[in-house]
């Protein structure tokens, strides 16, 4: 049967439905069907069958869930692995059936993120549960946590300009990989939240208890944007001054009355659509606060520290009002964590519940002109609803209609800052392994961006649409926005992802079947109710977007690439430093601005980086007026002296690269007695700067890293032309700022300084033997004649060709892109995923080639690479930032490397190679070889998953590689070489 058929809320129950979801069956003696997630992390949901509950009702709905899970708490690995359950909050649904929410704990301790669901019929049966229970290590080390107080100024590690008060801190288990992050192992954290609510920053991190390390952190304010934003000059005091209360006539003041009539509209949509009392379901009091520059402007945002909304002036509309309070719906609900893709559904959420709120209060939840049942009249008024089109393009000019657009009102912010219908349209993803799904870490991990998968699938399943090989029928506003709701208020759990939201709006639909909903205008049975066929086009809407896939991240927008590369291991390191000891002998200093601070010797480094760095905070302060923090912070280096080198100068570092895109960067110079150079485009090898700052900071026209990175990265300049014959230099490290706004910063590690020789004396250094490698920076291609660049009479590749490309430009549409050729031969197009418009980081690309299709494209003399955009590209469009960073990079020259180590084998005294094999006996996996007469000792070499390993040298003729390779699939050695060396 396939999972498209109409049957398909009950198609969860069948195994092969089960792996088409990208989930597996447990396999275990469970009544029902239990579902794990596709990794196998965590239980995903256990479904019972057709008339048959996985638990009679046995009492209470908490009286049922406790005499099942006494029962079948084994089998689902939550006794059996010392987990208990805690209830956190139960209610009921428009079918009249409960939903118990409960918390996990081990060892006493909340197990971070983590819950399950439990679902009842109107009879009281359980009929289901879901969410995340995971499989835990057989041994953690618990230890002897950090007190709080030794922790808890961990929050200014993450904001340094603020005073924050500390509102939780708990001991909790977690794994950051629950967390959409790289896997930590389970640990005990201190989870602590801190505000300062005059600066409008709440805060949670996670702290190692044991180690101290900052584990994690994101921000508890859910903004409405992610934008350049700027701070007022009126006062941020919260709340501020009583202007309306309940029932109070209006004050003429037009965002006073407006916050208080579009609150009406958000509590009227929730009340009489879903039965909800207020953002708790508990009646709570709806606060506001307006003409404020707490968030700071243009923006608004929700507290949950004080339970209310902030509004700068000129933000204040129907769908930006509804979405913020959909924030506090959702804290009171699902408890979404503010980050990766749990965030992005968090952000979605608010999107999809204020855009419906901005179609009912202006009649138009049906494409068409506005009509149907009324929405209740206030004295404001509707926002912007016409045209209302049923979209089929971009509407930036709204000429297709302001339908599925987000803050289209809102004046502050100069027009719509998403599209639901087509996220592309601004930038955002569409699909959850789109190129622009991208999860910048400026952004919580793209909560904004990311929001657009989510919100896509939303606009299908209403209006209908043909996308991604999926055909879907619209089911309207009343059956969507029922679901949504349903699978917000009891199908996910704080840390659900994609994959975990695909599964719970499927079961949150199958839950709906047969329920004549409640029609939002008027609170009565609108005579729309679910049916199977609806779930079907709820599947459909969900695949076409692709969230039943774990989804991409990174997708080639990061500042640098995390590839390593060779930095002449032949030559002379002739400086070094790896600030363990911190700065030392290192100097600093900054221009002058309100706030002054320099570099730091830093801990605690980012995604997971063991020991110390330099750190140069990229700081979020002032206002680009009053308050303006223009300015550049220097670290630099002692002079070093370097003599008369034999070969070229290299430069090589480590660094993680967090900035405000274009606005904010850092610089590389060189200093020498003749004076400071800047490192150009062109001295660089690899991972180059990736744009020239933005006017208004103060290295305006330089090249400089700027924007966000997913990872370190290693870079690589050949100082050959700044240092010039001179004996002596400094290196000089600066981030420059604009007036305003920032990020995380720059960390710099690993400095080293080569005089890379010529040591085979074959005419080559030995950087370039082996490598190709350069930078070229240009212009935005125009589109009759395009750019091109020379790099010279190239050899032939040994190994995959890889040509990165960073451009900023008119690259949004997927019919904007740019064709590169090498001597005509067309190599690739970049950029026809769709790219940004004028980004502030620019886009990345990169084109792989095989070495067949490069060297059958190489020429005779100077080879030349061709960048043409196409047609609809617009070189105009972000005028003189238009432009494009190239870096090339292959192997050649091999065999005169044959332990492919980056040392001429011409440098070594190289011996015949030992005929040597692999055995196995047992669980040992033993490598022997014959001994080479002359040969003082070997050294082993073994490719695994196309990696060399250097396994080290021993004067032995075997070597036990039990301990370092695994017998079996789990890693496939593909070479194994030994070398004698005399």
């Amino acid at each position: 049967m396939s999972c498209s058929h109409p049957s398909f809320r009950r198609a969860l129950q069948l195994g092969s439905c089960l792996l088409a979801l990208g989930l597996v069956p447990l396999g275990s003696a469970l009544p029902g069907t239990a579902v794990r997630s596709a990794d196998g992390a965590h239980l995903a949901a256990l479904i019972g069958s057709p008339g048959a509950p996985l638990w009679p009702a046995s009492g209470s709905a908490v009286a049922t869930a406790r005499a099942f899970v006494q029962t079948w708490g084994d089998a689902l690995e939550l006794q059996s692995q010392g987990i208990d359950l805690q209830l956190k909050r139960q209610g009921k649904d428009p079918a009249g059936a409960e939903h118990l929410a409960y918390d996990l704990f081990y060892k006493n301790r909340l197990l971070f993120g983590q819950g399950v669901v439990l679902h009842f019929d109107s009879k009281g049966a359980l009929v289901s549960l879901n969410g995340r229970v995971p499989r835990l290590p057989g041994k953690v080390d618990a230890g002897q946590p950090i007190d709080v107080q030794q922790v808890a100024d961990r929050l200014m590690d993450v904001t340094r300009d603020w005073n924050p008060r500390i509102g939780k801190a708990e001991l909790v288990w977690v794994n950051l990989a629950w967390l959409g992050l790289p896997d930590s192992g389970l640990r005990l954290a201190w989870h602590i939240e801190g505000a300062d609510f005059e600066r409008a920053v709440e805060q949670a991190i996670l702290v190692d208890a044991l180690s101290g390390e900052l584990m994690n952190s994101w921000s508890l304010i859910h903004t409405v944007q992610d934008r350049r934003i700027y701070n007022g000059n009126g006062g941020s005091a919260l709340p501020g001054t009583l202007a309306r209360s309940e029932g109070q006539a209006a004050t003429g003041n037009f965002d006073i009355d407006a916050a208080y009539d579009y609150y009406g509209d958000t509590y009227g949509y929730f009340w009489r659509g879903h039965g909800r009392d207020s953002i708790d379901g508990l009646g709570l009091p709806m606060v506001a606060t307006t003409h404020s520059t707490s968030p700071p402007c243009p923006n608004a945002y929700w507290s949950d520290g004080l339970q209310q909304m902030v509004f700068c002036n000129g933000t204040v509309t129907d769908d930006v009002v509804a979405h913020e309070l959909t924030h506090g719906v959702t804290s009171n609900t699902a408890g979404l964590i503010y980050q990766n893709q749990s965030g992005q559904l968090n952000e979605s959420f608010s999107d999809v519940f204020g855009e419906l709120v901005d179609l009912y209060n202006g009649d138009a939840s049906v494409a068409g002109a506005p009509g149907g049942v009324a929405w209740p009249a206030h004295g404001t008024g509707p926002g912007l609803d016409t045209p209302n089109n049923a979209r089929s393009s971009c509407s930036t000019s709204h000429t297709d209609g302001v339908r599925w657009l987000i803050g289209e009102d809102a004046a502050a912010f100069g027009g719509e800052i998403r599209d639901m219908w087509d996220p592309t349209c601004l930038g955002d993803p569409d699909y959850a392994n789109s190129p622009l799904q991208t999860c910048p870490s400026g952004d919580s991990g793209g909560v904004h961006s990311g929001s657009g998968i989510p919100n896509h699938a939303f606009a299908i399943l209403v209006d209908g649409k043909d996308y991604n090989g999926y055909s879907v029928s619209g089911i309207g506003t009343i059956k969507a926005g029922a679901i949504w709701y349903q699978t917000l208020a009891w199908y996910l759990v704080p840390s659900s992802d994609f994959e975990d939201a695909y599964l719970a709006f499927n079961l949150a639909g199958s839950s709906l079947l047969g329920v004549n909903l409640a029609d939002p205008r008027t609170g009565l049975a609108s005579g729309h109710i679910v049916d199977s066929s609806d779930l079907v086009q709820l599947d459909r809407a969900l695949r076409a977007v692709e969230m039943n896939t774990e989804g991409a991240c990174g997708g080639g927008s990061s500042v640098l690439s995390s590839d390593e590369i060779s930095a002449c291991p032949a030559g002379d390191t002739f400086f070094s430093e790896d600030f363990e000891a911190g700065l030392g002998s290192w100097t600093v200093s900054h221009s002058a601005m309100p706030t002054p601070y320099d570099w730091v010797g830093a801990g605690n480094l980012p995604v997971g980086r063991a020991g110390n760095a330099a750190w140069c905070e990229d700081r979020n302060v002032g206002d680009c007026a009053g308050q303006d923090e223009t300015g550049s912070h220097t670290l630099t280096s002692p002079w070093i002296q370097c003599g008369t080198l034999a070969g070229r100068p290299l430069l090589s570092f480590r660094h993680f690269v967090n900035t405000e895109g274009g606005y904010d960067g850092c610089i590389v110079q060189v200093q020498t007695a003749a004076g400071t150079t800047t490192l150009g485009f062109d001295a660089w090898l690899f991972n180059p700067p990736n744009a020239p700052l933005n006017a208004g900071n103060p290295f305006s026209g330089i090249p400089g890293f700027t924007g966000n990175t997913s990872s370190w990265g290693h870079s690589l300049a050949d100082l050959g032309a700044a240092l010039a014959g001179a004996d002596s230099l400094r290196l000089v490290f600066s981030l420059g700022k604009d007036g305003c706004t920032g990020s995380t910063g720059w960390y710099v590690d690993d400095v080293r300084l080569i005089d890379c020789g010529d040591c085979d004396q074959d005419g080559n250094d030995d950087q370039s033997q082996f490598l190709v490698s350069g930078t070229h920076f240009m212009p935005m291609p125009s589109t009759l004649f395009g750019e091109s660049w020379s790099p010279g009479d190239l050899p032939p590749a040994d190994d995959t060709v890889t040509l990165c490309v960073s451009a900023r430009g008119d690259l949004s549409s997927p019919t904007e892109s740019v064709t590169v050729d090498l001597n005509g031969t067309v190599l690739g197009t970049l950029f026809a995923s769709g790219a940004s418009d004028c980004p502030g980081s620019p886009s990345r690309r990169e084109l792989d080639l095989s070495p067949a299709v490069f060297n059958a494209a190489l020429g005779a003399g100077a080879d030349v690479f061709g960048f043409h955009s196409s047609s609809d590209v617009n070189t105009t469009l972000c005028g003189p930032s238009n432009h494009m960073v190239v870096t090339l990079k292959y192997r050649h020259g091999s065999a005169g490397d044959l332990d492919n180590d980056w040392i001429p084998d011409g440098c070594q005294s190289l011996l015949p190679a030992p005929a040597a094999e692999l055995s196995y006996s047992g669980n040992s996996l033993t490598l022997s070889w014959n001994p080479v007469p002359g040969a003082s000792s070997y050294r082993v070499l073994v490719t695994v998953d196309g990696v060399v390993e250097d396994l080290g040298t021993t004067a032995a003729t075997s070597m036990d590689l039990s301990s370092r390779l695994a017998v079996g699939p789990a890693n496939q050695v593909e070479t194994v070489r030994v070398i004698a060396l005399d």
